[in-house]
């Protein structure tokens, strides 16, 4: 489940590349991500390797400092305090010497040479991504169209699996039983995608017509100032009147029927009306 939710949300972040915007940014933070692989192995390699001699030398030591290199564990997350210039003095007994050689020599290795190396790294893959990065960018915003344009143009049910955008692509999980049969798929998506379109949609038409709901006080007011323009004081009071006393709900009956005009706009493929 776990991996189904990481799977599904990095799918989501995956949108962020055809947005112009930030296609750039986001291209160059998973290049980076990605030529820091080997680094990491090598630093994790180097990590374990420091781990066991730290732990091998120090976790018989009596002393309250030394609580940390009793398990591989805590001496792993103490050489990471290290790498990360978080460190302090500690009293090892008769192993002060040997620690205190140790320690730096895992600071000067690990924060100063492996971390510059890093910075360097990330630094060479900036100053390409500034270079090329709106290249990058238009290749990927054209991989992505391809990738998924074959799934549109599909309407045999499977597309389902493509076509529901993360984290409702879960829901999508419950068709793998029907997979095995054309005719159940292709019968159980297409009740799915109305679900789904409705479900998409809805705050759609209830942020629609609570916009036309905000402006009928304004279109009351400016109604009945208009009317106090009308000549006669029999018809100005008489229109007033019956402006202020049906102006409301005639207003909220126009914004019904034009919710329902949207309505109708979104259910054009289905022919389905709401009169």
């Amino acid at each position: 489940m776990i991996v189904l939710l990481i799977m599904s949300w990095l799918r989501f972040f995956s949108y962020f590349l055809v947005i112009s915007m930030i296609s750039k940014l986001t291209i160059t933070m998973f290049n980076m991500l990605r030529e820091t692989v080997s680094f990491m192995t090598i630093l994790i390699c180097y990590l374990v390797l420091m781990t066991t001699i730290f732990a091998t030398l120090f976790r018989d030591v009596e002393s309250e400092d030394a609580e940390n290199y009793k398990s591989l564990v805590t001496t792993f997350r103490e050489l990471i305090d290290y790498f990360l210039a978080n460190y302090k003095t500690k009293d090892m007994k008769n192993y002060n010497t040997s620690h205190s050689v140790l320690y730096m020599s895992h600071v000067i290795i690990s924060n100063i040479f492996l971390m510059n190396y890093l910075i360097a790294i990330l630094t060479t893959v900036y100053e390409i991504m500034i270079k090329n990065g709106d290249f990058y960018a238009i290749e990927y915003q054209y991989q992505f169209i391809t990738k998924y344009l074959k799934a549109l143009e599909e309407n045999n049910g499977y597309e389902i699996f493509v076509l529901i955008p993360p984290p409702l692509n879960i829901l999508s999980g419950m068709f793998v039983i029907f997979a095995p049969s054309k005719e159940s798929m292709k019968k159980f998506s297409r009740y799915f995608k109305n679900i789904y379109f409705w479900i998409e949609n809805i705050f759609l038409i209830i942020g629609f017509l609570f916009y036309m709901i905000m402006h009928d006080p304004f279109i009351l007011f400016k109604t009945a100032y208009q009317i106090t323009k009308i000549d006669g004081k029999l018809n100005k009071i008489t229109y007033l009147m019956a402006w202020l006393s049906f102006g409301f709900f005639f207003l909220l009956y126009v914004n019904i029927v034009d919710t329902c005009m949207l309505m109708n706009i979104l259910c054009l493929d289905n022919s389905v009306l709401f009169d």
